[in-house]
């Protein structure tokens, strides 16, 4: 059956090379695990690749859960990461390793995992960057002007249910979450996607794009393309999914 969620828990070796410290590794799996495998069983082993290490993972639940083991193919999967135990003494052994490789790689601007997503060096070292790089800063009444402006989109109603012509689903996935919605792609306007993408991110429309993978195209508003319809900017029926990053 098409599988809909799994739960993947990082070996004792992968927690020993800081596996939790990377950053977005669920969003890069469910990416990874759709574009790469066809299907996946309980007790299967996953491997990703970050800085030159690998990363094993054991699959230890899938949903639907009635075969123990689902496919991959035309679907979307949920990722979560399972709790291992490992030994308190060899982790508080590696502790220091990791801790001073850790430090050596914060000096990099950013790391490659899996199909060459580029992430954050680790959750701590993104935070200490968070409050010493003022260009990275977010003033909370920059936060509530976005927010109040989001609220202020007025999205394009969605095709009737029955409808099945000229109709894309679409989905988000950002940092705020994942969000879905059906447009006519005949009807429907780059503006109005973007529409929906500003009010799920609570982020202004020209502050960023919608990125597919496999292949990678990129999409970003300006007053050329906002007016022409999804179907003429190549967004076709059936289904996309985007990824919503900063504008470049």
């Amino acid at each position: 059956p098409k599988g809909s969620k799994c739960t993947l828990t990082p070996t004792a070796d992968a927690i020993r090379n800081n596996f939790y410290a990377l950053k977005d590794i669920k969003l890069v799996l469910e990416q990874s695990l759709i574009r790469t495998r066809a299907t996946m069983a309980i007790k299967d082993v996953v491997h990703t690749w970050h800085r030159g290490i690998k990363y094993d993972m054991t699959v230890d639940k899938v949903t639907p859960s009635a075969f123990d083991a689902i496919t991959c193919i035309n679907t979307d999967i949920e990722v979560d990461i399972g709790e291992a135990s490992v030994p308190e003494k060899p982790l508080a052994h590696a502790g220091a390793a990791a801790e001073s490789s850790q430090d050596s790689a914060n000096t990099s601007t950013g790391n490659k995992l899996g199909g060459g997503r580029t992430l954050g060096s680790s959750l701590t070292s993104a935070a200490s960057t968070s409050t010493t790089d003022k260009s990275s800063m977010i003033h909370p009444s920059d936060t509530a002007a976005a927010q109040s402006s989001a609220a202020a989109v007025k999205l394009i109603q969605e095709p009737p249910a029955d409808q099945k012509q000229n109709v894309c689903t679409v989905q988000l996935r950002s940092s705020s979450g994942n969000a879905r919605r059906r447009f006519d792609v005949q009807k429907a306007t780059l503006q109005d996607l973007f529409n929906f993408a500003q009010v799920t991110t609570s982020q202004p429309a020209e502050t960023i794009q919608l990125v597919t993978r496999f292949p990678r195209r990129v999409f970003a508003l300006d007053a050329e393309n906002q007016s022409s319809s999804l179907e003429q900017q190549n967004i076709t029926q059936g289904q996309e999914m985007f990824m919503v990053e900063p504008r470049s």
